[in-house]
């Protein structure tokens, strides 16, 4: 069961849709609050098209750490990254939550959203 979580992780950090859609079961719920309020997406499309339109118009997304790991009866993720928008703003974003796994698919997903957090440098 962890491999069909660490696989959604690998997908949404890659921006790879078709991973997502086939990692997700057919009666698949995300909830999710994220900046500016909570949302749905119900179906391995919906929730596949919902991490495309968080992560598909940066011009580039690079991992800086994941997580996985079972928690009473569910899988807790986490994952960080370092994205860049097109006018070459960088930014962090992390999102943490929790599976339900149905065999080889998730069928829910509880996740929670940093919003993108401008880098901000600092004198050492």
């Amino acid at each position: 069961m962890q491999v069909v979580v660490e696989r959604l992780v690998e997908a949404v950090g890659a921006r790879d849709s078709a991973g997502v859609r086939a990692v997700v079961g057919t009666d698949a719920r995300l909830r999710a609050m994220i900046p500016p309020g909570p949302v749905q997406s119900d179906g391995p499309d919906e929730i596949a098209e919902r991490f495309a339109g968080w992560l598909g118009w940066l011009a580039a997304v690079e991992v800086v750490s994941t997580s996985v790991e079972e928690f009473a009866g569910r899988w807790r993720f986490s994952y960080r990254l370092r994205v860049r928008d097109e006018d070459g703003g960088t930014m962090l974003l992390e999102q943490q939550g929790f599976c339900d796994v149905d065999g080889e698919h998730i069928s829910g997903i509880d996740l929670v959203c940093s919003g993108f957090r401008p880098i901000v440098e600092t004198d050492g």
